[in-house]
């Protein structure tokens, strides 16, 4: 592991970012929070205590708005397996920084690495010119007209419910691993004549747009390409 030169440089960097999250010069106590949180997050992280380690540097991220603390973020949530977030939070860094740098390779690094770990389960059977209701993981899903419609998921186990005014609704449930793939042929049958569905009533909720948080992170740096593996980072940059 080589010496992390960049700490100063970084935390000087984090500092800056308050004033510029403020309408106003910040407070010595916005400032305050701001370095405790962060600090925070990177003991936590170095302890490999990751669910500890990112709300604190969510609180840094939301002090600061600085790409250091949403890049930790992203590598946290990567820790995590929370893979279609932590693809968003590199997305984000990435597209807030200029020129080149260090930290805009590791974030592509990163971006790159997570984007194949992301399983897809792709719904056909849906027809263009009708809007569904989407239930993914118990949580309201946007239905974007797209045909098919791809699921960007974390790996593991996931349940979908398919809802269409005046038909059976639709359930599916399976597990996807990592990187995977997997096609769900959606066959919705209309309600008989005169039948009912007891909760058909559900299709009429307002179904909102989920939004992936970026959340927040902590400023990892890696060595090399060999690191970006599913392995926790090694390198903590601390204030």
């Amino acid at each position: 592991m080589r010496t992390v030169t960049l700490a100063l440089m970084l935390a000087s960097s984090l500092l800056a970012s308050v004033g510029s999250a403020q309408d106003a010069p910040p407070s010595d106590r916005v400032t305050r929070d701001a370095v405790q949180a962060f600090d925070t997050g990177s003991r936590a992280a170095e302890e490999e205590r990751w669910s500890d380690a990112l709300p604190a540097f969510q609180r840094a991220y939301a002090l600061t708005r600085s790409e250091i603390a949403l890049f930790n973020v992203g590598y946290v949530l990567r820790a995590l397996g929370r893979f279609v977030e932590a693809h968003a939070a590199f997305n984000e860094v990435i597209a807030r920084l200029d020129g080149a740098g260090e930290l805009l390779e590791q974030a592509r690094a990163y971006r790159n690495e997570v984007l194949g770990r992301i399983a897809h389960l792709r719904v056909d059977g849906l027809e263009p010119q009708t809007r569904y209701a989407l239930l993914l993981d118990g949580t309201a899903r946007e239905d974007d007209g797209a045909r098919p419609l791809d699921l960007s998921l974390d790996p593991g186990s996931h349940g979908l419910s398919v809802r269409r005014e005046g038909y059976m609704p639709f359930d599916w449930s399976g597990t996807l691993g990592e990187g995977e793939t997997s096609r769900l042929a959606v066959e919705l049958q209309p309600i008989p004549h005169g039948g009912t569905v007891a909760d058909e009533a559900w299709f009429w909720i307002v179904v909102s747009v989920v939004v992936v948080g970026a959340g927040v992170g902590v400023g990892f740096l890696v060595d090399d390409a060999a690191q970006l593996d599913a392995a926790p980072g090694r390198t903590v940059v601390r204030l």
